[in-house]
């Protein structure tokens, strides 16, 4: 199961990087395109399942989907699916977080109280030995 996570979540990294170097004046592939990317990249995969990947753009959002859940489910993916994506989300926050400062939108070396809200901030952090 980790495989196939893995695998969807590479594509859709590929993918995500494929749109974000394009000239921003340009819009990202069609539906249909990405699509083809989707079952070239998938179809032929024996671990593979399915995908779901958002497109986030100046003129909206989309939603392409391929593929189904689960081999023992056939029911196809869409913008509502749902998956465990474990320890992965690690990777995703950090290159968020190093994003955000490179573009100065957070420091470093702030303390995490700044960005928490008033009432996690009170919360008291104990460190058991």
């Amino acid at each position: 199961m980790q495989k196939i996570l893995l695998s969807c979540l590479m594509v859709i990294l590929c993918l995500a990087c494929a749109v974000a170097a394009q000239d921003s004046a340009s819009s990202a592939p069609s539906n249909d395109a990405i699509r083809k990317i989707l079952v070239d990249r998938l179809g032929s995969r024996q671990d593979s399942i399915g995908i779901v990947v958002g497109i986030i753009e100046p003129a909206g959002r989309r939603v392409v989907a391929y593929g189904s859940g689960d081999r023992n489910d056939v029911r196809p993916l869409d913008g509502d699916s749902v998956f465990e994506i474990g320890s992965i989300t690690k990777v995703f926050t950090s290159l968020i977080l190093a994003d955000m400062a490179h573009r100065g939108e957070v420091a470093l070396t702030d303390p995490l109280a700044k960005y928490l809200p008033g009432s996690i901030r009170r919360i008291p952090i104990f460190t058991i030995p």
